[in-house]
């Protein structure tokens, strides 16, 4: 399976009943059990949906009866959609929220920094020093830490270090 999600496991999963009937019906121990269902959650969030493909199900749970085992286990319920893993939603919706947050935050941080270099634009030009002068400074210096961060290698390419 490919990279997914990141999942935090609550403490409480460790004390849940369910995830010990899973692990009987698996025929695994309950570590292996909580970590099958980990990998699932992981799927339900990369794929934002708490109604996975049966075959998702199937390989995460490595079991051919993975989403009757879930419900039996009351991990997983039958609704009009088809098969539902409980608690995926939540999973789902707190990723959302971060990355909507997130997404916020970085557009703050880059009209911030866009409003800090229009003033240093602004405060260069009364300093008497021409948006020339000032864009060749810049280029001179960023040329020299180029050139200070690089090492030739064999095949004459250069690489940073």
């Amino acid at each position: 399976m490919a990279a997914t999600a990141n999942v935090t496991l609550h403490h409480s999963v460790w004390s849940d009943c369910r995830y010990e009937v899973l692990a009987t019906l698996l025929g695994c121990d309950i570590d292996s059990a909580i970590g099958r269902m980990a990998r699932l959650w992981s799927e339900c969030t990369d794929r934002e949906t708490d109604h996975p493909p049966e075959s998702v199900v199937i390989g995460s749970l490595k079991h051919l009866d993975a989403c009757d085992l879930i419900i039996k286990s009351d991990l997983g319920e039958r609704d009009e959609n088809g098969f539902r893993v409980r608690g995926a939603k939540d999973r789902i919706e707190w990723l959302q929220r971060k990355r909507l947050s997130g997404a916020a935050g970085g557009a703050a941080a880059a009209l911030a920094n866009r409003s800090r270099n229009a003033k240093a634009t602004a405060k260069h030009s009364l300093d008497g020093r021409s948006s020339k002068r000032a864009a060749n400074a810049t280029a001179n210096a960023t040329a020299k830490v180029e050139h200070t961060n690089t090492n030739a290698t064999p095949s004459g390419t250069q690489e940073l270090r």
